[in-house]
């Protein structure tokens, strides 16, 4: 049976540090910026619309180039049709995610300005779809997140599935109480970051103090504008599970547990 180290070893050849803000990166999402300014274009949409209500930082695990091998796993996880196919990147991908968490986890807490998460929670799929797989890698694999997992969030069915950022993208779920509570919120991909910027909005609304974002995969086309910049100087830095982009390693570091994700093969 493979472990994390075993299931994760690959993708440190083509996984890629976001740039840390202030080196050509916006401050939020960590895409490339044009000149000085300190947010890309989205980012400080949601910021003129949602201000404090906003994620408290958004943390990508790597940037996923458009047309390579991160962006395509994370389409085909979730739409590849063959059924055993989506089952082993699903797998791979949890064990991306528990290899970061297990070891930046403390980073992305102490960039929220806490010492913990009380909840975990992944953002809601808006097409209505009930059985995202991304629900099962947080709650049910990713041994860092599912003892604390619930599903915080309902997609508003009266709203369109757009890009926005909107305070009613998604509906509290009453059932449990964030009152005062940290959360850690899960995002497999991030385009423009409307829908979890709304989820961190909601999540506010509902009483949460901080909400962190942490995303699988940051979008990211090297096409547009002067991107390859920013690409050629992330690529160049090299990728190290002992790193991410709010911190670096340090003595707070906890060790990647050498465990499967979960018992049986997908």
């Amino acid at each position: 049976m493979a472990t994390v180290a075993e299931l994760t070893e690959p993708y440190g050849s083509f996984l890629i540090h976001p740039l840390k803000a202030g080196t050509g990166a916006c401050a939020v999402c960590r895409t490339a910026v044009s000149g000085t300014y300190p947010r890309c274009y989205p980012c400080n949409e949601a910021a003129k619309t949602a201000g404090a209500q906003l994620a408290d930082v958004v943390v990508p695990i790597s940037i996923a180039v458009k047309g390579e091998q991160l962006a395509t796993e994370l389409w085909r996880y979730k739409n590849q049709y063959d059924q055993h196919a989506r089952a082993v990147l699903q797998l791979r991908l949890a064990a991306v995610l528990w290899r970061f968490l297990d070891g930046h986890e403390a980073c992305v807490a102490d960039s929220a300005g806490v010492p913990q998460f009380d909840y975990v929670t992944v953002v809601p799929s808006t097409s209505g779809r009930d059985d995202h797989p991304l629900r099962e890698i947080v709650g049910k694999i990713v041994g860092p997140t599912r003892d604390r997992y619930a599903d915080l969030l309902i997609s508003n069915p009266e709203l369109p599935p757009d890009r926005g950022v909107h305070p009613d993208r998604f509906l509290p779920n009453e059932d449990v109480d964030v009152t005062d509570a940290a959360v850690l919120l899960i995002d497999d991909t991030w385009t423009q970051g409307g829908h979890a910027q709304s989820a961190a909005w909601t999540l506010k609304q509902a009483g949460a103090t901080r909400v962190a974002v942490v995303v699988i995969g940051r979008h990211f086309d090297p096409s547009f504008r002067d991107n390859s910049k920013y690409l050629k100087a992330a690529r160049s830095a090299g990728f190290s599970w002992d790193q991410c982009c709010v911190h670096t390693a340090g003595p707070w570091k906890r060790p990647v547990v050498p465990t499967a994700p979960y018992r049986g093969d997908p």
